[in-house]
């Protein structure tokens, strides 16, 4: 169920991407800024350019974690809005862990948006712990 996604999955993540930016709005309104920064570092995370893992349940769920070791930075798990509360966003998380520890990484670092209480509480619930708070000014 769980695999590695290859450049064949990336129009089927993209539109889950899209569906998703139009479900729960950014809070800054960078909503096209992210999409090419996410199909960008995906396709580097599938080519092997850039380390990290990009998991899916094809068609359903995608998660996308990058960065050198120790630290892996989430950058996102999305689940179609169909596929939901089955335990996809679980299940890639834990692969994505066992994967990350095997490899050599000691953390996961997520910054889910502050007004996605959600996915905080998921996260939570999960074994994420605060770390920082982070403050941001518009210019």
């Amino acid at each position: 169920m769980v695999r590695p996604a290859e450049l064949g999955d990336v129009p089927w993540i993209r539109k889950l991407w899209a569906d998703w930016l139009q479900e729960a709005p950014l809070p800054f309104g960078d909503e096209d800024e992210v999409a090419v920064g996410q199909d960008h570092l995906l396709r580097a995370v599938i080519t092997g350019e850039t380390p990290g893992l990009a998991l899916v349940v094809p068609e359903d769920a995608v998660l996308l974690w990058a960065g050198p070791p120790p630290n892996l930075h989430g950058f996102g798990v999305f689940v179609a809005a169909g596929a939901r509360r089955r335990g996809l966003g679980t299940l890639l998380t834990a692969e994505a862990c066992r994967l990350a520890k095997a490899a050599g990484y000691r953390r996961v670092i997520v910054a889910p948006y502050v007004n996605n209480v959600l996915s905080i509480a998921w996260l939570r619930g999960d074994g994420f712990a605060p770390l920082q708070t982070v403050l941001v000014k518009e210019l």
